[in-house]
């Protein structure tokens, strides 16, 4: 059977993500209690603010479903797209500085 490239790079594609994903999802176990030594290195490299880091993007996520998600869609409803690239070529300006100095520095 004759696969077309197309086909035989997404089969490729696919099998490289889910490998990944298999691998990787090892990663994230914790070792069992029994093996001491294991879960001393586990306990050592584990990040201790990850239940900061976790409450945290939970915030951001409920400031931007509740107050940037409709602020976007009213802007994006209301102004006209030659105002809307009007204001992103104003705030893109801003930023000019900053690169002038970023590149000096280089």
């Amino acid at each position: 059977m004759y696969l077309s490239l197309a086909l035989r790079r997404i089969v490729a594609v696919l099998s490289t993500c889910s490998l990944s994903a298999v691998l990787l999802a090892a990663c994230a176990t914790p070792p069992p209690e029994s093996d001491a030594d294991a879960r001393a290195t586990y306990d050592e490299i584990n990040d201790p603010l990850e239940p900061l880091n976790r409450y945290v993007f939970e915030v951001n996520l409920a400031l931007d479903k509740l107050l940037v998600r409709p602020v976007a869609e009213i802007y994006r409803g209301t102004l006209p797209q030659p105002v809307r690239d009007g204001v992103r070529n104003s705030l893109d300006n801003l930023d000019v500085p900053r690169t002038f100095v970023h590149d000096m520095l280089q």
